[in-house]
């Protein structure tokens, strides 16, 4: 005799917690939102409270239906998603999203990793995420300043680079020494093909500066 297989009980609304909202995300190479939606209904999630994200990668800087989740929460709610890697899949930014439901008074379950923020393990789990994210900003931060060192010591200049060359400079002085003002050095270099501003060449002859110039001083 062929066994039959049970349906799935589909979860009643009526029976929803309604301080919960729930996220979903599916990148583009997954089809599993209906999984998670279900999971998420079963937890006690009304499914108009269910905000889907699908085709987005967990790498995107904007998850629309994330945001929408986000500014339906009130303090004393909670945000409930299937897994943790469907917030985000970036340490940090998963970490100041928990951090700001905190200090917000809203709570945070993840089912996959029966994560519940609102108990006292939930908040442990927390502090652990936590001291992880700052050891990471705090080795990347070291390490850039490393980079940076060595880069300098190879000879690597870092910045714009300046619009002062010796040649406009002498320019500059020599148009000082003839009595010329800002503005009209402004439009001799615009005419020698060399854009700045008013302010630029303030910035870099100050008045005193100005003033050997004009009195024939190399700068």
């Amino acid at each position: 005799m062929k066994r039959q297989l049970k349906r799935p009980v589909e979860p009643d609304d009526d029976e929803a917690n309604p301080l919960f909202v729930g996220y979903v995300r599916v990148s583009t190479d997954e089809q599993n939102e209906d999984m998670q939606a279900y999971a998420l209904r079963r937890a006690g999630v009304h499914s108009e409270n269910i905000h889907s994200d699908v085709g987005v990668s967990g790498a995107a800087a904007r998850k629309p239906a994330r945001e929408m989740a986000l500014r339906q929460l009130r303090p004393g709610m909670t945000l409930v998603v299937w897994k943790l890697d469907r917030v985000s899949r970036d340490l940090l930014d998963l970490l100041t999203l928990l951090q700001d439901l905190d200090r917000n008074g809203i709570g945070f379950k993840s089912l996959q990793e029966s994560i519940d923020t609102s108990t006292p393990m939930g908040k442990v789990m927390l502090a652990v995420l936590g001291a992880f994210a700052q050891f990471e900003r705090d080795t990347a931060r070291q390490r850039t300043i490393a980079g940076i060192a060595l880069a300098k010591e190879r000879g690597v200049q870092f910045g714009q680079p300046t619009k002062i060359t010796p040649e406009v400079r002498t320019k500059v002085n020599a148009w000082f020494r003839e009595g010329c003002s800002v503005s009209q050095i402004v439009k001799r270099l615009k005419v020698d093909g060399t854009k700045l501003a008013e302010s630029t060449i303030r910035k870099h002859w100050k008045a005193k500066d100005i003033a050997r110039a004009r009195a024939g001083e190399e700068q």
